[in-house]
């Protein structure tokens, strides 16, 4: 025979604080996490604009090195399948966010398709919805023998998708072929 007596008896009072509990604890964790979900989706995108500039601030300047230690013309260009057959710079619409190639020029002429065998880096399309612009329309970066470039080349890398503007990163090649990487705050509209 059970005996029910009053410490094995829930009585409705408690059971009433105890949902009310929870269902406090459920709204605060709504609050928190709809007040950091945009901080961390901002910093996600920050990264990956990061990440996207450094990779083409690293391939350049091994470009750079490249043509200076084997004295010899090395080209950076877009292109659209950077592991397609038939590798050709893309001249026409230089998309840099599609990929990218290093090559030594010495063995492809301009507009000639890309000797496998000249090829030093592949580099593969970057993070979906960073965008690459040369902002000076530059279809290729050109490091001549003594590390020098032919030509100014300056790339911007945003994200044109997102909800809030992020500041811009923008690498810059001068003549004499030295790199820069900066922030910049986008224009605003």
């Amino acid at each position: 025979m059970f005996l029910e007596g009053p410490k094995n008896r829930r009585s409705s009072k408690n059971i009433g604080v105890v949902l009310i509990e929870t269902m406090v604890a459920i709204v605060m964790s709504a609050v928190v996490a709809n007040t950091l979900l945009p901080a961390a989706t901002d910093a996600m995108r920050t990264a990956k604009l990061s990440s996207s500039a450094t990779a083409l601030y690293a391939d350049l300047n091994t470009g750079r090195i490249t043509a200076i230690n084997h004295n010899s013309t090395v080209v950076v260009c877009s292109v659209k399948d950077p592991f397609g057959q038939n590798l050709r710079c893309n001249h026409d619409a230089p998309q840099w966010h599609q990929g990218w190639v290093i090559f030594l020029r010495s063995n492809t002429p301009r507009g000639i398709e890309i000797d496998p065998a000249s090829i030093i880096v592949r580099h593969t399309a970057l993070p979906l919805g960073v965008q690459a612009v040369e902002t000076s329309h530059r279809d290729e970066v050109t490091f001549l023998p003594d590390g020098t470039a032919k030509i100014d080349a300056s790339f911007d890398f945003s994200m044109p998708e997102s909800r809030r503007p992020l500041p811009l990163r923008r690498l810059k090649v001068d003549r004499r072929g030295h790199l820069s990487l900066s922030v910049t705050q986008p224009a605003s509209t």
